[in-house]
């Protein structure tokens, strides 16, 4: 009997840890303008309430300063963030331990800006490149489309008919509506990866006027705004262009400062 009981014990506990892994895939980043670090953890498992991390520790150096402790994990795939006050060249590790068996380590020499390492440090990095492209060539779109847009609006000031080609400057304007939206959607991507603060980013909210003073410059220049009439639709669009181009530049230089590259 006692024997049948060990051997039962023995292959419950072979099965456990057969089940049981340390995290999958975890990344760090850290953002010195925000002083947050995010560990993104991917621990795929059957019950997040018996299964799950258990433990994250943060170190600087050979100095331990952080320790949390969960009961349960929210997701197969989620983000834990920290208050951490580092300086350039600290070297941070952080250690995520599964409550059944094993850990997962990742560490990083704290740079300028947004630093990450891990199994998605490229992915974080090439999305800060991505978004800052698809910023600049809207941009420089819009800066492009100046000299058509004031050719309309000077030959409407002066009551005569413009010779300019409308058409491309309407497209011009919606392809830079399209570079800034989905230059909106990877910043979205961006902020929750390296703070999750979505209301506490002026950088993010900059960009996000951007687009919508761009996105309504461009109706009230289009033919689905024909209605309103010509005259307005030059009063509309003028103002709401030369916002956006002013948000443009501002959305940039906040996130250059944001990723520290000023």
């Amino acid at each position: 009997m006692a024997l049948s009981g060990l051997l039962l014990f023995s292959m419950l506990a072979m099965a456990m840890s057969a089940t049981a892994h340390p995290p999958d895939r975890m990344t760090i980043i850290y953002n010195d303008r925000l002083d947050v670090l995010t560990v993104s953890i991917d621990h795929d498992v059957k019950d997040r309430t018996t299964h799950y991390v258990e433990k994250i520790e943060v170190w600087i150096g050979n100095s331990q300063v952080i320790e949390r402790t969960f009961n349960e994990q929210p997701r197969d795939n989620y983000n834990e963030r920290f208050t951490l006050n580092t300086v350039e060249g600290d070297e941070v590790r952080a250690v995520a331990t599964c409550n059944i068996d094993g850990s997962l380590e990742r560490k990083m020499t704290i740079g300028s800006g947004i630093t990450a390492s891990g199994d998605q440090a490229d992915m974080v990095d090439s999305m800060l490149y991505v978004h800052a492209a698809l910023q600049v060539l809207g941009l420089v779109l819009a800066l492009v489309a100046i000299p058509g847009g004031m050719h309309f609006y000077s030959a409407w000031k002066a009551k005569r008919k413009p010779t300019g080609k409308r058409r491309r400057h309407i497209r011009i304007g919606w392809a830079v509506v399209g570079f800034w939206g989905l230059g909106s959607v990877g910043g979205l991507w961006i902020v929750y990866m390296t703070s999750g603060d979505f209301l506490g980013s002026p950088h993010g909210w900059m960009a996000f006027a951007t687009f919508v003073a761009a996105l309504f410059a461009s109706y009230s220049a289009s033919p689905a705004f024909r209605k309103a009439g010509y005259s307005m639709r030059m009063q509309t669009h003028m103002p709401l262009a030369l916002l956006a181009i002013v948000l443009g530049i501002i959305a940039i230089l906040a996130g250059m400062m944001t990723a520290g590259m000023i």
